[in-house]
């Protein structure tokens, strides 16, 4: 198997190729967050801000998935429903950024919608990868939770 194929697909603890998964994984979770959002915002008339958190959670439940299945190969928690509400919770304070730069994009700059959603991308997807992959995924001590 070509080494570059096998990087890819194989459990890794490098941090740099963990970084690279999260942001191909963020990739996916936003266009799931952002699709719902202007699905919500643009064709049902959803107020936006509330389709932004509808969008959101979307992308968290992507975001997990693939995280538990190809990101991270340690977890460090081993009740799964207490996994997904940490994973969740620090995903709640990042869509509390989100809202915040979506706000001040739309309200206060007039920027587009959809162009505040990709700079609030940009912004919190180092905030997630640092706090999850220190709280959550790191490799594991001698005991986990």
């Amino acid at each position: 198997m070509d080494d570059r194929l096998q990087t890819l697909i194989t459990p890794t603890d490098s941090g740099f190729h963990q970084m690279v998964r999260f942001g191909m994984a963020g990739a996916v979770s936003a266009v799931a967050d952002t699709g719902t959002l202007y699905i919500l915002a643009e064709i049902a008339k959803m107020y936006y801000l509330y389709a932004g958190i509808f969008g959101y959670l979307v992308g968290i439940i992507v975001s997990y998935s693939i995280s538990i299945a190809w990101v991270f190969p340690h977890r460090n928690i081993k009740d799964r429903r207490l996994e997904f509400a940490v994973f969740a919770a620090i995903g709640i304070g990042a869509m509390a950024l989100t809202e915040l730069i979506l706000y001040a994009g739309v309200d206060i700059i007039h920027m587009n919608l959809i162009l505040a959603k990709i700079l609030s991308i940009g912004l919190v997807f180092f905030y997630n990868f640092g706090v999850r992959k220190v709280i959550m995924f790191r490799k594991p001590s001698k005991s986990a939770i």
